[in-house]
């Protein structure tokens, strides 16, 4: 087994074997959902007035991943004629399950970057497979991981992308592989 560290600040990470992917109690800290989500892990984010990350993220259907949430509470729904959605996690565009890779992992010595994951976003009206996501800030003293396009030659800004912490990318990027494959 090998041990992650701690999402974020305070969350600890989850065990899993990397040969057979054996399930962990810890693991209960992930869901895997079915349907609609937002997928921000390599969205562009500006911040608002409240100090707030707002992300411009892809809206897809598919198996994604939530943290600590049941996915029975993160379903989309729509208010005062607004389409909303859950930002979750995924791991398209990263080359898994058969399919090219379109996003490259980079990781960030320091920046400020967006903590999207369950975070409420509104679907984009007049382009619904986007959405405008509000997340939380992470942290800007020590190293983080976000992911740009396989194709880009510019560094990455490293300052105002969604993100993550090593060790959060890593767990739930197995927790996602795990649950791929006991879906085939």
């Amino acid at each position: 087994m090998h041990t992650f560290g701690k999402l974020g600040n305070s969350h600890p990470i989850v065990a899993l074997s990397k040969n057979n992917y054996q399930r962990d109690d810890r693991l209960s800290l992930f869901n895997a959902c079915n349907g609609p989500y937002a997928l921000c892990t390599s969205a562009a984010c500006q911040v608002d007035a409240s100090g707030n990350e707002i992300c411009y993220c892809d809206v897809l259907n598919g198996t994604s991943i939530s943290l600590l949430k049941p996915c029975s509470n993160l379903q989309p729904f729509t208010r005062d004629g607004k389409s909303f959605v859950y930002s979750l996690y995924s791991g398209i565009g990263q080359g898994g399950n058969g399919q090219p890779a379109t996003i490259q992992k980079v990781t960030c010595q320091n920046g400020r970057w967006a903590d999207c994951l369950n975070k409420i976003c509104t679907v984009d009206p007049n382009n619904t497979s986007k959405a405008y996501c509000s997340c939380g800030t992470g942290s800007t003293n020590a190293p983080w991981i976000t992911f740009q396009d396989i194709n880009s030659t510019s560094p990455c800004p490293c300052n105002n992308l969604s993100g993550a912490t090593p060790g959060a990318a890593t767990a739930i990027n197995y927790f996602y592989e795990f649950n791929m494959k006991i879906r085939r």
